[in-house]
């Protein structure tokens, strides 16, 4: 007879379940690897990338009311959108776009300069542990940064993300997927 294991897929990596549950550091750590190794990809089909996800962050965008002078927070940024487009309409404030991995922060940061853009900043976090104060951020977005969170779809009101956008509370619109990655295994 055949043991049952389970596997958790993490874009590309995989985690043999059969033991001990991975940590979530070991988690985040087979991410970074993984996404770190897709990043001249996507920094090579930028263009064809962005123009199959521009109504996505277009989308985003709409949502958020963005003033010249917003404070906005991008999370999970990758190579940078929604935040650049968001940068370019806030020429006045700052927008800080936050990945799990330096080298997609470094495309951004390439293509933030190469459009011009002055107003951004670039930091390495998780998204699940965001080193922001309270009430810094007008706004934040999140493209598809949940899919790779385990924590962020628990998040609560009280969470990190929304406790770092001041009163208004302009968070990018979130549904819960229809089947929870983690019980899939």
């Amino acid at each position: 007879m055949r043991s049952r294991q389970a596997y958790l897929f993490v874009f590309g990596g995989c985690i043999d379940r059969g033991g001990p549950m991975p940590s979530a550091g070991e988690i985040r750590d087979v991410q970074r690897a993984t996404w770190a190794g897709l990043s001249a990809g996507w920094e090579k089909w930028d263009a064809v990338i962005m123009d199959q996800l521009g109504p996505v962050g277009a989308a985003i965008i709409e949502r958020l009311d963005i003033a010249e002078d917003h404070q906005h927070l991008d999370i999970a940024s990758g190579t940078g959108e929604p935040g650049l487009s968001i940068a370019r309409l806030s020429p006045t404030g700052r927008v800080v776009l936050t990945d799990l991995v330096a080298e997609m922060l470094d495309i951004a940061a390439r293509r933030a300069r190469a459009q011009g853009v002055a107003n951004i900043e670039t930091k390495v976090c998780s998204a699940d542990d965001l080193p922001f104060d309270d009430a810094t951020f007008d706004s934040v977005s999140v493209r598809f940064g949940s899919c790779s969170s385990l924590t962020w779809q628990r998040r609560r009101p009280s969470s990190r993300a929304c406790s770092s956008v001041n009163d208004g509370r302009k968070l990018t619109p979130y549904r819960r997927p229809k089947v929870d990655p983690l019980r899939a295994c």
